[in-house]
């Protein structure tokens, strides 16, 4: 393990670091980059407001813990309605991306998918007693790896999974409602449509309905 944060998302969330407090430069991000990179998390853990692992130093090793708030049933349901009205979101989504900019999309309405300074916390039983000792640096860097790889690992962080997510996401789009049949004189539903009538736009555009 080498390459932390290759994707925006995943650089994004090392920052998170400096959200913690960590400055720069300081010799401890050094040091966990180093225990990451040689395989030192163990254990890893991602659940609904909670990131854990087991660090394995020199002597010793610490259950680590980072703390992220998750969202209520009111946030999610911003999120959802937000987020569903690009339907660029949901395609990056369904390619297992995450959209840029969707914290921009977010922000204006008191919401982020990342966590704001005051919704993320860590805990290590370590004698650095700051929120970004080298044990929390390691997990934040493994994590990174992984989250690159698998960007719901946020949402699941936040409260629900890949498949819940995409789920309710699909329900809050635009056109999901189940809309009655609406008569037009002279409609011809689009499934009917021969493809050099769709595509020379013969007739009124009236005529194109759903099937």
């Amino acid at each position: 393990m080498s390459r932390f944060g290759v994707t925006w998302w995943g650089k994004r969330w090392l920052r998170t670091l400096e959200q913690l407090g960590l400055t720069y430069p300081d010799s401890r991000m050094a040091t966990g980059r180093t225990l990451a990179s040689k395989d030192a998390v163990d254990l890893m853990n991602v659940e609904t407001g909670e990131l854990s692992a087991w660090v394995d130093a020199p002597r010793k090793s610490f259950g680590v813990v980072v703390s992220v708030e998750p969202f209520t049933e009111e946030q999610w349901r911003t999120f959802d309605t937000v987020v569903a009205s690009r339907l660029g979101n949901l395609a990056d989504l369904l390619d297992d991306r995450l959209p840029t900019g969707i914290d921009r999309q977010l922000e204006p309405h008191g919401l982020t998918l990342f966590p704001g300074d005051d919704e993320i916390d860590t805990s290590c039983p370590c004698r650095d007693k700051t929120k970004v000792c080298v044990h929390v640096i390691a997990l934040q860097h493994a994590f990174a790896v992984n989250f690159d790889d698998d960007p719901y690992l946020l949402g699941v962080l936040r409260g629900r999974d890949r498949e819940t997510m995409l789920t309710a996401l699909r329900s809050a789009g635009p056109g999901h409602e189940d809309l009655p049949p609406v008569s037009v004189d002279g409609a011809v539903p689009i499934a009917s449509l021969s493809v050099a009538d769709f595509y020379t736009g013969r007739g009124s555009f009236d005529a194109l309905l759903r099937p």
